[in-house]
């Protein structure tokens, strides 16, 4: 046989016995053919046919649950719009001036009776029990920015620091109030926290607030916005809140909110002549 003869003879043996090779690979279960190489151990294939039978279609994957504060799916109106919902809604359509200053704040607004403090003057008080600073900002364009103010008297804090809130959120809280509120185009005037007394400081620390009202009177300068400073005049040599201005050593009583409403008629005065 010649060279050539021998060569295309080893050729087509060869071919033939890849295809025999290549059918019986296809001709193999799954569980057969996955193995690694010689060299290496097998793959457990079995484990993997296993695996795969018991793996659920993708209609049926459960994805985990977000994490989200159990009070949003437990109180759908958490920041509390629906209190004031009918008379934003009616003082909306009142004539521009109608709704001169807003005041918007937790308990210490909400239980100022600003129509005895502030006698025949369009003030409208949006103060809520209870609340902290986010959710003052949630409801503030219903409560305040829908009202077209000239100027709002915004006081919050004190219960975001009882709730152990990171202080630069609150901050953040009030800045971003002063900020829509310029936005809108009426003055925003950022009273300093009130003190505490008795126990109530065990929660509501002295310190904390001290270096919450240096924050805000630096933040006005800065800004150009008017800082309200109750916290002064109403402080007594031990750094605490006045006995005689307090019955609860939180919130104002009568003598208390005496002492106020002059400081805040200034600051009004004030951001109205500018």
């Amino acid at each position: 046989m010649s060279s050539w003869k021998l060569f295309c003879f080893l050729f087509v043996l060869k071919i033939f016995i890849a295809n025999a090779e290549v059918n019986e690979f296809l001709g193999k279960p799954l569980n057969e053919i996955i193995v690694s190489s010689s060299q290496q151990s097998p793959i457990d294939a079995e484990m993997i046919m296993t695996n795969l039978q018991k793996s659920p279609p993708p209609q049926d994957i459960q994805f985990p649950t977000p994490s989200v504060p159990p009070q949003l799916f437990t109180d759908p109106d958490w920041a509390n719009l629906a209190r004031y919902a009918a008379s934003d809604d009616e003082r909306s359509k009142l004539p521009v001036g109608s709704n001169q200053v807003i005041f918007m704040g937790d308990s210490i607004t909400d239980g100022w009776n600003i129509s005895h403090w502030f006698p025949d003057k369009p003030y409208v008080n949006r103060g809520i029990g209870g609340q902290i600073t986010p959710q003052m900002l949630v409801r503030f364009r219903e409560d305040v920015v829908n009202l077209l103010p000239n100027v709002t008297v915004i006081l919050g804090g004190t219960n975001d620091i009882a709730l152990q809130t990171n202080l630069t959120r609150i901050q953040a809280n009030l800045q971003t109030m002063a900020e829509i509120s310029k936005a809108h185009g009426f003055k925003p005037i950022i009273a300093s926290i009130t003190p505490v007394c008795g126990s109530v400081a065990a929660v509501r620390p002295p310190e904390q607030i001290n270096f919450m009202n240096a924050w805000i009177q630096h933040f006005c300068v800065k800004w150009g916005y008017i800082y309200l400073d109750y916290y002064s005049a109403m402080v007594g040599p031990d750094g605490l809140l006045k006995a005689d201005l307090t019955n609860d050593c939180l919130h104002p009583n009568a003598a208390g909110y005496d002492v106020m409403a002059p400081l805040a008629q200034a600051a009004i005065d004030k951001a109205l002549s500018e």
